[in-house]
């Protein structure tokens, strides 16, 4: 599968669920608003624990012996391997990430949206709503959310990350909060720590960060920026360094920027139009081999990085 959602060995459903509109090519199971977390869990076909056993080799005409400082992760319900890490190597379980949500969801009104597995159980994730839509332009909405994912097969530490997601496209951009960090990462050398990443996240001023984004934002759609600037500012935020050079990549940012894109008609030539131009690059068309690689992508590695620093550069221009 594209993809790369996970089908349960057992029940053969996807690995995740989700609160409204079907996701994914139509793959999960659906929940009402509201669901409380071991509904979630079950839906998900996150309620399974990762276990450890030895790593063994046999070298010819010897018995089996282990071998020091490895162990092999695997799928509690399946006994499907996952990875081999070492002895130090810290493990997040499917239904922490879940149950990390559980007090924001019962008491401050978080509500969660779409939960899963990827790659066969190497890595897993949730989502949640943190309040209500605003709008940057008229009609141009922008939503706030709270993701939660990790891996366990050591291609990514535990990430929290405050982002938003723009209604019309669902391009997504991480919020820069001034009360706390907007993403907290934790390597799997040590153990995740639930109530200190709430509190670096600030998760009590998320609808402060969230309102500072929206009145930036604002402020970014009433900047207008000419091709040449913009395309000066997506070049800087590719990394392409050479004006000269042909980039497939640039030439789509420019594209979507004069009117390829989706809500063009309402962002225009402007910042926040460059913005989301470079967001829609990223999220929906980026050079990723499959759909889940360019999700991963956009949401914690080069991907993120590029939106990151487009954002950088067009903040800047409201000072200027």
């Amino acid at each position: 599968m594209a993809h790369q959602l996970s089908f349960n060995a057992v029940t053969g459903l996807a690995e995740m669920a989700y609160v409204g509109e079907v996701p994914w090519h139509g793959y999960g199971q659906t929940l009402a608003a509201g669901a409380s977390i071991d509904e979630w869990s079950k839906a998900a076909h996150m309620d399974w624990s990762i276990l450890d056993a030895p790593v063994l080799f046999s070298p010819e005409g010897t018995d089996p012996a282990a071998v020091p400082g490895k162990r092999v992760l695997y799928r509690s319900d399946s006994h499907s391997p996952l990875s081999v890490v070492s002895d130090r190597y810290q493990v997040v379980q499917p239904t922490a990430v879940l149950a990390f949500f559980r007090d924001l969801t019962e008491q401050m009104g978080f509500a969660l949206e779409t939960a899963g597995v990827l790659q066969g159980g190497k890595k897993f994730w949730a989502m949640a709503r943190t309040g209500d839509d605003a709008e940057v332009t008229d009609g141009d909405k922008v939503a706030p959310y709270l993701l939660l994912a990790t891996s366990c097969d050591g291609t990514m530490s535990t990430t929290a990350r405050m982002t938003t997601i723009r209604v019309v496209c669902a391009n997504t951009l991480a919020v820069s909060a001034d009360h706390a960090s907007s993403q907290f990462n934790y390597m799997h050398s040590s153990a995740f720590d639930e109530k200190t990443c709430k509190r670096d996240l600030g998760l009590l001023h998320a609808q402060e960060s969230f309102s500072a984004f929206i009145e930036k934002s604002r402020k970014l759609s009433a900047i207008k920026i000419s091709f040449a600037q913009a395309e000066d500012i997506a070049r800087r935020a590719l990394l392409i360094g050479d004006p000269e050079k042909k980039h497939s990549g640039l030439d789509k940012v420019m594209s979507l920027f004069t009117g390829g894109a989706k809500g063009a008609d309402m962002a225009g030539q402007t910042a926040w139009g460059l913005l989301n131009a470079v967001t829609e690059y990223v999220d929906h068309h980026g050079r990723n081999r499959t759909e889940e690689s360019r999700q991963n992508a956009a949401w914690f590695g080069a991907g993120a990085e590029v939106k990151g620093r487009a954002e950088g550069i067009v903040s800047s221009l409201i000072a200027a």
